[in-house]
């Protein structure tokens, strides 16, 4: 019986988010099933690419009162991203926002630098069933990541990769998954290949992702057109199967803005409650610049509200139309233009 149900639940969703995208300005898109969630805007390292590194101002917690209060605000919630622009476990109360989550049986994941983990916290991890991290390493040597991941140890970093895989077989438990991602510029992409290597030695999956900059990062673009850059992600795919190590190619190439699905199935909410189709959007060394572009802010306004505002609906059917809304000129993964595949 539950299972007809839970059959029926789906089947309305998804018919639900159908219509909604076929007739934005008529019909609003479902409470969203799945979102992203920052938790902390305070980091211990100075990546060369992140806008953290550029932000003025101190670092903000999500307090558990607020996290409580956004959850509470998806009685549909399925799958939750933890991951914002800060490192996770400087929230004091990030294990406890964890331990919440799996009590309620949402599916959970988020991103890290993997330089504060201890034993003690791998092992709850695991014991939590934490469904995914994904590691960020941006480098297949110490020389490389060191340089741009300022502040962080590349053994240091590796061997508690390697702790959480032992855990995990000394606990006999495939969770959580663990995936490498490594965000590529002119600083790593040689080294793209040798990543693969690095991904097998770990136990890992491995994503590729194209590094998206701002003013004060330009600098770090590549060139996905380059016959070089092309050579060096053959290389990196061949030998992939050759290792047999799962990998994978992230924005380096833009669909039609009509596939986006955003705004739609989606929202990415600040540790200070502003509301926002996707992560990419405050993807700026001047978050304050952004508020805008913001559908509201759930401390504010009651979440239904906002997912169904004018500002909400109107940037939907923008979208829809096939014009691409001005804070999303520069988006890696949709807009007017195809490149490489």
């Amino acid at each position: 019986m539950k299972n007809l149900v839970r059959k029926w639940h789906s089947l309305l969703y998804h018919s639900k988010l159908y219509f909604s995208k076929k007739m934005p300005l008529l019909i609003s898109p479902p409470t969203p099933r799945w979102i992203q969630l920052e938790c902390t805007t305070k980091c211990n390292l100075k990546c060369i690419m992140c806008e953290y590194s550029y932000l003025t101002g101190k670092g903000e917690d999500l307090s558990f009162e607020k996290f409580r209060h956004i959850v509470d605000s998806f009685p549909n919630l399925r799958t939750i991203d933890m991951t914002g622009i800060g490192e996770a476990f400087l929230n004091r109360d990030f294990l406890r926002t964890l331990e919440h989550l799996k009590s309620k049986s949402i599916n959970v994941t988020f991103n890290d630098n993997f330089t504060l983990l201890t034993p003690k916290i791998a092992e709850k991890l695991i014991s939590m069933q934490i469904d995914e991290i994904v590691i960020s390493l941006d480098g297949a040597t110490k020389e490389t990541y060191e340089s741009i991941r300022v502040g962080a140890n590349f053994e240091k970093v590796t061997a508690n990769i390697k702790n959480l895989v032992k855990l995990k077989n000394k606990m006999n438990s495939e969770l959580p998954k663990l995936g490498i991602i490594c965000t590529i510029s002119n600083e790593n992409i040689h080294e793209a290949p040798l990543m693969v290597d690095l991904a097998k030695s770990l136990n890992c999956w491995l994503k590729l992702s194209n590094v998206k900059t701002f003013e004060e990062t330009k600098k770090l673009s590549i060139d996905i057109n380059d016959k070089k850059t092309k050579r060096i992600f053959e290389q990196t795919r061949e030998k992939a199967r050759e290792m047999g190590v799962q990998v994978s190619f992230r924005h380096f190439s833009k669909r039609p803005i009509q596939k986006c699905n955003y705004p739609w199935k989606t929202c990415y909410i600040t540790y200070n409650g502003f509301v926002y189709p996707c992560s990419y959007i405050t993807h700026s060394k001047s978050r304050e610049s952004r508020v805008k572009w913001s559908f509201g802010n759930i401390f504010e306004a009651d979440f239904n509200e906002i997912w169904r505002s004018k500002k909400a609906k109107k940037f939907r059917e923008k979208i829809r139309k096939g014009k691409v809304p001005t804070i999303c000129t520069d988006c890696q993964i949709f807009g007017p233009v195809n490149t490489i595949q």
